[in-house]
């Protein structure tokens, strides 16, 4: 049987992905930022379904699976060994690098 996940309200899934100097969509990263790793480039691998608002309904998420994103890096919680996932909250995510047409 295999595991399919589905995170829950503003809950993301990303996979790192590793990065020079530059990010993918050309934003130079500060020197402080990438000997700190404080901001990291992964691809969104799932979402929730939006956070619950005061009024009972949902907030639209702005990331979508397959976005290429930089997060800040802060505290996350590593999935489990079985996948390459971090679990973040979709307020950690900086930018969607989108390609040029």
């Amino acid at each position: 049987m295999s595991e399919v996940l589905s995170p829950i309200n503003d809950i993301v899934l990303v996979s790192p992905i590793e990065t020079s100097g530059t990010s993918k969509g050309g934003i130079v990263l500060p020197q402080s930022a990438q000997s700190s790793g404080s901001i990291k480039c992964g691809r969104v691998f799932a979402v929730g379904n939006g956070r619950l608002n005061d009024d009972g309904t949902r907030a639209k998420m702005q990331v979508k699976s397959g976005d290429v994103v930089e997060f800040l890096n802060r505290e996350k919680s590593p999935f489990p060994e079985t996948h390459d996932l971090l679990i973040m909250q979709e307020t950690d995510i900086l930018v969607i690098i989108k390609e040029q047409e």
